[in-house]
């Protein structure tokens, strides 16, 4: 309970009065206070959202690019070393396929990993249950909704492999 009202705090902090390309020792601190493991010299911008619930780590030397945003209350894990554009959605809740009468059935979650060295470009979207490999490039706008292998460059809606990069 505690732990929900301090981060809903620092996430109030961090969106209203720390965004932008600075302070990013204060900003780092904070999460880092209410249970969101951020990294050594990596910088956020803000604002971000995310629940209360759901764990969150980021690696060192990272960038987070402007309105992050976290849906569902599972764990999202960014490796280190690297670089999140703006508008980027993790979306860790889903729900089954219900009958008939009702389509979106059971509510779950599932936690969501990003490898180290990867870089994921404005307006793409993770879902629930993806792992994305080290040193892999999410192109502008993908929705990726599979586990992404390690040096590969994957663009589009639902995202696919497009070139390798070893």
């Amino acid at each position: 309970m505690i732990r929900r009202r301090v981060r809903g705090i620092a996430l109030w902090l961090i969106n209203h009065f720390l965004c932008g390309n600075r302070l990013w020792a204060l900003k780092r601190r904070l999460l880092n206070a209410t249970g969101v493991s951020v990294g050594k010299n990596t910088k956020i911008v803000g604002p971000i959202t995310m629940g209360v619930c759901g764990d969150m780590s980021i690696g060192d030397n990272c960038w987070i690019g402007k309105n992050l945003c976290i849906y569902g209350n599972d764990a999202v894990s960014i490796g280190s070393n690297c670089d999140l554009a703006p508008n980027i959605s993790f979306v860790t809740g889903t729900h089954a396929i219900g009958d008939h009468d009702r389509r979106a059935g059971e509510g779950y979650c599932k936690p969501i990993a990003v490898g180290n060295g990867c870089w994921i470009g404005i307006n793409s979207t993770v879902l629930c249950n993806v792992t994305v490999g080290d040193g892999t490039v999410i192109g502008a706008g993908a929705l990726v909704n599979k586990s992404v292998p390690a040096d590969v460059m994957v663009a589009g809606v639902p995202a696919k492999i497009v070139k390798n990069l070893d």
